[in-house]
């Protein structure tokens, strides 16, 4: 029992330090409140924003954006959790079918248990990820390609602490 209770004290250090790793996530809008960029934060001046998508750095001019919004959407905190929920529970249903014993009715093969481990597991790791997302602190910034907007929206950041290393970047 002790095993396990330092096992999951372990695993709870681990994901902490991997959390507080994470850079922030960003969706960019246009004013017209179109989707066209996202990316991990890289940095910022007064006239663009630098994000980084696959390992790449893109700089976006001020005058292009319209909203900001920070952190994933809905549908990728349902997807994560449906993943982490139906994956075990369908190694948990092969592991544990059984070969139908004659005259038994109730008895599921290992294939049957893996679909249904994978689609309850997939539904309340669903509903789970959804509760989440609604907790999880989202900012939307409201720039409407206006350079004055985006500077009194980066000095209430830099009070707010929302993105970390702001000044860190400078974009060449």
């Amino acid at each position: 029992m002790r095993k396990v209770l330092y096992l999951l004290l372990l695993i709870i250090i681990f994901n902490s330090t991997l959390e507080a790793q994470k850079k922030t996530y960003m969706r960019f809008y246009t004013v017209a409140g179109k989707k066209f960029e996202s990316g991990f934060y890289g940095g910022s001046t007064d006239s663009s924003i630098a994000v980084y998508k696959n390992k790449e750095k893109i700089e976006i001019p001020v005058s292009k954006i319209g909203v900001i919004r920070t952190r994933r959407s809905l549908g990728h905190s349902m997807l994560v959790g449906a993943a982490i929920g139906g994956v075990p529970l369908g190694l948990i249903g092969v592991a544990s079918g059984e070969e139908p014993q004659p005259g038994s009715y109730y008895t599921f093969t290992s294939g049957q248990q893996l679909k249904l481990g994978l689609f309850l597991g997939g539904i309340f790791g669903a509903a789970i990820g959804s509760l989440i997302h609604g907790f999880q602190k989202r900012t939307a910034f409201i720039i409407n390609g206006s350079s004055v907007r985006w500077i009194e929206q980066r000095n209430a950041v830099e009070k707010a602490e929302l993105l970390k290393g702001l000044n860190d970047y400078k974009i060449e």
